[in-house]
């Protein structure tokens, strides 16, 4: 809902019309993202592509004017390292993590502040912002020890797991 309120947001501010594809397999949770779409009038400018294959996903990446990734949990970055390889600038949930997995490759945000991410997406307009945001992930995915990464992540998932058992 946050990705569609932040474009409600810049269209409303700016003018922009910007398109929004979201990928990915329905959890049951589809027909209220489509709906809420509608009742912010974009359904004209949002796509869901459901299950993409890799080859597509990639021209995805290379087409985007960024990645747009919230979350409130994670973090599972594998997204926004895709799109750091393909030259996609990121723009991500400031969560626990999030910076010692993204660095300053990726535009760090609240995940609960849809203001917040319009004016990050706004901010990747500027040529300068962008092509540094671009260069920092284009170096971050070139430096990337993917050993490490992959230690991190599962160190970051156990936690989570101990965090998840006081859940009932």
């Amino acid at each position: 809902m946050l990705v569609l309120e932040a474009c409600k947001i810049i269209r409303d501010e700016s003018g922009w019309d910007i398109g929004v594809v979201f990928t990915g397999a329905d959890k049951g949770n589809l027909n209220y993202v489509r709906e809420h779409s509608d009742r912010l009038g974009l359904e004209k400018c949002v796509k869901f592509l459901g299950f993409v294959e890799k080859e597509d996903i990639l021209e995805l990446y290379k087409g985007a004017a960024c990645l747009v990734f919230p979350t409130f949990f994670g973090p599972d970055n594998l997204p926004p390292l895709e799109a750091f390889a393909l030259g996609c600038p990121v723009i991500a949930s400031d969560i626990p993590g999030a910076r010692e997995q993204l660095g300053d490759a990726a535009i760090l945000v609240s995940p609960t502040n849809e203001r917040a991410w319009a004016k990050a997406i706004l901010g990747l307009r500027n040529d300068e912002m962008r092509t540094q945001i671009i260069n920092a992930g284009l170096a971050f995915a070139a430096k990337a020890d993917w050993d490490e990464y992959g230690q991190r992540l599962l160190d970051s998932v156990n936690e989570f797991a101990s965090v998840r058992r006081a859940w009932n």
